[in-house]
């Protein structure tokens, strides 16, 4: 199970005081809190210099490597990547935006994170 590797928390952005909450991505978030987090994080275009969902998409890669981008046809077709330097070679030239990439990243957690919140739930249930 991954989340008993000790990866709990990854800050999203630069926090100020009272801002924490919002700021860090939490394994017990559920998916529409890390949908939400995941769109306020910080992410400028083609910047691969410091980009915490790219430093995400890093660490998950790790332990469940690809990433599905699923987009609508006008802003180009699906694509599916098998390794991190496509994604990166796309971000940098503007093929992926950060949008995109944004929401592949909460589609991905969220279906990592199935097994963890069904895991909690039932504890917390006892």
């Amino acid at each position: 199970k991954f989340w008993q590797k000790n990866f709990t928390s990854l800050q999203l952005k630069h926090t100020v005081r009272g801002s924490h909450d919002e700021a860090h991505l939490l394994l017990a978030d559920c998916p529409e809190i890390v949908q939400k987090k995941l769109q306020k994080a910080f992410c400028d275009p083609k910047n691969t210099t410091f980009c915490p969902p790219l430093a995400l998409a890093e660490a998950l890669w790790e332990v469940e490597p690809g990433l599905h981008v699923v987009r609508p046809a006008t802003y180009g077709k699906e694509q599916h990547y098998d390794s991190l330097a496509e994604i990166h070679t796309d971000f940098a030239s503007g093929h992926l935006h950060p949008a995109d990439l944004k929401a592949a990243l909460a589609s991905k957690i969220a279906n990592m994170t199935v097994a963890f919140r069904a895991d909690r739930d039932s504890a917390m249930a006892l």
